[in-house]
């Protein structure tokens, strides 16, 4: 999740004569402005994230809507910024490595939850914030990239990006609607409940143990 710009860009930067010098200034210093809040909303997002232990999912939706948001706004505010020339990009090093590492750990603090996100039930929900979340931050990325030479030099970090976050989506699209036989682990008394009773009837029917599953996958 590479917002940093590579060194050898920087290295050619340095020989380089400035080009409009104060004016690359002041977009570089319009880039750390709409970046900063990015920053401080994914490191107190990560926060929360690892504070939920399981239960209802509203503190972690709260948190998530506003990064959507800040996200959002973000990407419309660097749009119209102009570019920023190789002897000024160098300027963005700092808070580029701080970006990247926030959002690798944000990205795998994710991945580690998803079992608390199963056994809460909440995987659908999570799904919904997770993708929106996703596709926001790579809005962004490609904006931010757009403003330096050769889109930043690094044309492997938006795929490297989509693969990460792929990959998280993937196991929560799997715990939304988990399958029969491991229904159990995403159910837990509910499901164990309803399979003891095998013969049961009333609302279920005749469905008995299958009946069981298939409540437990519309529910979960």
């Amino acid at each position: 999740m590479k917002f940093s710009i590579p060194v050898v860009l920087f290295t050619a930067g340095a020989v380089a004569a400035p080009s409009s010098g104060t004016l690359n200034e002041r977009q570089l210093s319009a880039l750390t402005q709409v970046l900063t809040p990015v920053l401080q909303g994914l490191q107190s997002f990560d926060v929360t994230l690892n504070a939920y232990t399981g239960g209802p999912e509203q503190e972690l939706l709260n948190v998530a809507n506003n990064v959507i948001a800040g996200v959002r706004a973000a990407a419309n505010a660097v749009a119209p910024i102009q570019p920023v020339s190789e002897s000024e990009a160098g300027g963005f090093a700092g808070l580029g490595q701080q970006l990247d590492i926030a959002g690798y750990k944000f990205i795998a603090d994710l991945n580690a939850q998803v079992p608390v996100f199963a056994q809460s039930g909440i995987c659908p929900e999570t799904l919904n914030w997770v993708t929106q979340v996703g596709d926001g931050v790579l809005d962004l990325k490609t904006a931010v990239f757009s403003k330096f030479p050769n889109n930043g030099g690094d044309a492997n970090d938006v795929e490297e990006f989509r693969k990460l976050f792929s990959a998280v989506e993937q196991r929560l699209k799997e715990c939304s609607t988990p399958s029969s036989a491991d229904c159990s682990a995403y159910c837990g008394k509910d499901h164990n409940d309803w399979h003891k009773g095998g013969d049961r009837k009333g609302e279920k029917g005749d469905k008995g143990k299958k009946g069981a599953k298939d409540d437990c996958k519309k529910k979960y």
